[in-house]
């Protein structure tokens, strides 16, 4: 380290490293940045649990190598510049069925937006066009791109061609964020379910969930964009579609890494379970806050831990919240 700090010492000199996520970082990350460029040139953008990825506990910038550092600090409120009225209040809701400190204030704009709920399971490939349909008008009317217009977000074990996936012959060993390592076999899965049927429209889309990204170009601006939930942090578009959501949501609660969620925290350590759901509804939200205009939920069971949740606020009737029939009625 004292060698790599000699070789910067003049690339060091007059800059200033801005950390964005900066409560998701390692210890580790945190002292290499702070010994490399010293706690003067570092403008570190820190927010709280509900803000938590890849790690399960806060990162703290306060301390580094059991030393305090010198530091100022700046109070912001948790002011969206992006989200709308309706998605910013389902956001909150969301965030306080799983007692998390979330108060996110939607950005100023003419409108507030609307969210779209829609729990049925086989949707044919025209309701799903539809669907596409009125969320890219919504983008092109006002003056977005395709690109801009729309990302889809599915997940990752759930919405294929083929279910399972085709399992190879070789082995694969997995390492989380945490160290956490578990022996697997590599998965091939099929392509999106609804796919080739969209293609029949002639829609154009960037296929970020295929095995092999080598060959493919960036995005374009007439092509939507098709990727994991697990991909979608520090994404935006006019309108965002979640497919699956409670199986997502179902998917991180089973993770090894759910149970280690907070696990520090002196009010929380014993209750396994109420981590678990957080560290869910954690991921969640951060596909939810994808979006400045109008969401897109599809989900596959109502009685599910999310759905319940997404059930209950529907029943308050909230302003320019719809529960998808058969039909999209109004544009």
């Amino acid at each position: 380290m004292e060698q790599v700090s000699r070789i910067l010492a003049g690339h060091q000199r007059n800059r200033t490293v801005f950390v964005d996520e900066a409560q998701d970082c390692h210890r580790f990350e945190k002292d290499i940045l702070l010994s490399l460029y010293g706690a003067n040139n570092l403008v570190v953008a820190n927010g709280g649990k509900d803000q938590l990825v890849r790690h399960t506990e806060l990162c703290n910038w306060e301390v580094s190598q059991n030393k305090k550092i010198a530091f100022k600090k700046y109070y912001t409120r948790n002011r969206s510049f992006r989200i709308k009225k309706t998605v910013a209040d389902f956001c909150n809701f969301v965030a306080a069925q799983f007692n998390i400190d979330f108060h996110l204030e939607p950005m100023d704009a003419p409108d507030d937006g609307e969210l779209l709920i829609d729990f049925r399971q086989q949707n044919p490939d025209t309701a799903v066009k539809e669907v596409f349909n009125h969320l890219a008008l919504k983008g092109a009317v006002n003056g977005c791109t395709r690109y801009e217009s729309l990302l889809v977000l599915l997940e990752s074990n759930s919405q294929r061609a083929t279910d399972q996936g085709e399992l190879q012959e070789r082995p694969a060993v997995m390492v989380s964020e945490h160290g956490n390592i578990r022996e697997t076999l590599h998965r091939r899965k099929g392509g999106w379910k609804y796919m080739p049927g969209l293609e029949t429209y002639k829609d154009r889309f960037w296929d970020g969930t295929i095995d092999d990204k080598s060959q493919q170009a960036v995005p374009g601006p007439h092509e939507s964009r098709i990727i994991y939930y697990e991909s979608c942090r520090g994404l935006e578009s006019w309108s965002v579609a979640c497919f699956a959501l409670d199986k997502f949501f179902n998917q991180k609660l089973e993770e090894p890494d759910a149970a280690l969620f907070l696990a520090e925290d002196l009010f929380l350590a014993t209750d396994v379970e109420k981590r678990r759901q957080m560290f869910a509804a954690t991921w969640v939200l951060m596909a939810l806050t994808r979006v400045i205009d109008t969401l897109y939920i599809q989900l596959n069971d109502r009685e599910s831990v999310f759905g319940k949740v997404v059930a209950a606020y529907l029943a308050l009737d909230p302003a320019h919240v719809r529960e998808l029939g058969p039909h999209l009625v109004k544009q």
